[in-house]
C-alpha cells in the first residue's frame, strides 16, 4: 500500500471521521466570522490530531467496508474536484456568497463519480 493509500484508509477510522467533521464545522464557523487564525487552528489542528490518533491502524482498516470505500478516493480526477471544492468553499464562506458555496459542494460531490466507477 502506498503512503497516499495509507492516509486515505486512515480517514476511515471513526475517531478520525469525528475529529475531521468537528474541525470542518468549527473552521467554517470561524471563516464565516472572518477569523482565519481560529479557522486554521480548528481546520488543520483537529484533523492532524485525528490522523495521529489512528496512526498505524491502516492494515486493519483496509479490511472494513469504509476502509475499502476510502480507497476509491485516490482517483486523480476525484482528488482534483475535492481540492477545488474545498478551496472554493473556504472562499465562499469567507465572502458569504451562497452561490459559490453551493458550487463548491457540488464540485466535491461530482468528484465522487470518478471514484465510484471502481467500487
Amino acid at each position: 500500500m502506498t503512503k497516499f493509500q495509507r492516509v486515505l484508509v486512515g480517514h476511515a477510522h471513526p475517531v478520525n471521521v469525528v475529529l475531521h467533521a468537528l474541525g470542518i464545522i468549527w473552521a467554517l464557523y470561524f471563516l464565516w466570522q472572518n477569523n482565519w487564525y481560529w479557522a486554521a487552528i480548528f481546520g488543520l489542528g483537529l484533523p492532524i490530531v485525528g490522523s495521529l490518533a489512528v496512526w498505524g491502524m491502516e492494515k486493519e482498516l483496509t479490511k472494513t467496508p469504509l476502509g475499502q470505500l476510502m480507497l476509491v478516493h485516490e482517483h486523480p480526477v476525484n482528488l482534483g474536484f475535492h481540492i477545488s471544492g474545498w478551496v472554493l468553499l473556504a472562499y465562499g464562506v469567507w465572502i458569504h456568497e451562497s452561490t459559490i458555496i453551493l458550487t463548491a459542494v457540488s464540485l466535491g460531490l461530482i468528484g465522487h463519480l470518478w471514484g465510484w466507477k471502481k467500487y
